[in-house]
């Protein structure tokens, strides 16, 4: 009797190029680095029609690994979203406070924390957690009453808002040059599909036309996204009227750390000081 599929079966299967009639000898992605006293590096073969009669059409594998690719870049994160205090948080015996998770309970629900690193790692500390929400909840509260009355008297600083906008001008000067290059190798493709003859050349040219335009369109649709979450940013940081600035993950974290010289937890009490 059969055992039931993983998860990493799943993916291996999707991945399997010979689902679609194609094979590869001495695939360049399954080597392995080893330091030898003598290697021989032969190259990549690859064989369009090695089955006869592949169980799924090219385009179908194709559309596969670009759901699987758009998937994966979705899944990314990243550093210290979860725990926005981390490197600004120190417990009472001047070890740095780190974030960290656990489950407990029936519904095995998440609770966030901030822990004494002397406490984690050696138990030499007598510091208790302190609850994640609670702490990031007074600290938000605080530096929002704080810069809303700056902006109220001021305005923004512009160092603040150039240094947040160059994080999504860098991302869309990303994605426009990998529209560019989409493109022009869109270009070659549609000559070489018009000059060759041969059948099994022209479906594969062709497999390549319809990726290479689902990437355009992704890089495309990306590329609004980026533009469209500036444009709100612009808007929000050139707005006088008192708001929650933390609503914006990566605004909130370049405030508490442009505010903020240090937070030290004490067995009883939370010392803030601001800069």
């Amino acid at each position: 009797m059969g055992k039931r599929f993983n998860k990493s079966t799943v993916l291996t299967i999707l991945k399997n190029e010979r689902n679609c009639g194609i094979n590869i000898w001495n695939a360049t992605r399954k080597k392995k680095n080893r330091k030898r006293i003598s290697y021989v590096n032969f190259p990549e073969v690859v064989c369009e029609d090695a089955v006869e009669r592949p169980i799924i059409s090219r385009d179908t594998f194709e559309k596969a690994q670009l759901a699987l690719k758009n998937r994966t870049q979705g899944l990314r994160r990243t550093p210290n979203a979860t725990y926005i205090l981390t490197g600004i948080i120190k417990c009472h015996c001047g070890a740095s406070m780190v974030g960290n998770t656990t489950r407990g309970g029936r519904n095995k629900t998440v609770r966030r924390t901030y822990v004494c690193s002397t406490r984690k790692e050696h138990s030499t500390c007598s510091n208790k957690d302190v609850n994640a929400d609670y702490l990031e909840g007074l600290i938000k509260g605080q530096l929002n009453l704080r810069l809303n009355e700056r902006i109220q008297k001021n305005g923004v600083p512009k160092d603040f808002i150039d240094k947040q906008s160059s994080h999504y001008n860098s991302r869309i000067e990303e994605l426009d040059n990998g529209i560019v290059n989409a493109r022009r190798l869109m270009e070659k493709l549609v000559v070489q599909l018009a000059t060759s003859s041969q059948p099994n050349v022209i479906q594969a040219v062709e497999a390549k036309v319809a990726e290479c335009d689902r990437e355009i369109d992704y890089l495309t649709a990306a590329k609004d996204e980026v533009v469209d979450s500036l444009s709100k940013l612009l808007i929000q940081t050139s707005s006088l009227a008192a708001r929650d600035w933390f609503s914006n993950p990566s605004l909130g974290r370049e405030l508490m750390t442009s505010q903020i010289h240090i937070i030290v937890i004490e067995e009883s009490d939370v010392v803030i000081e601001i800069k």
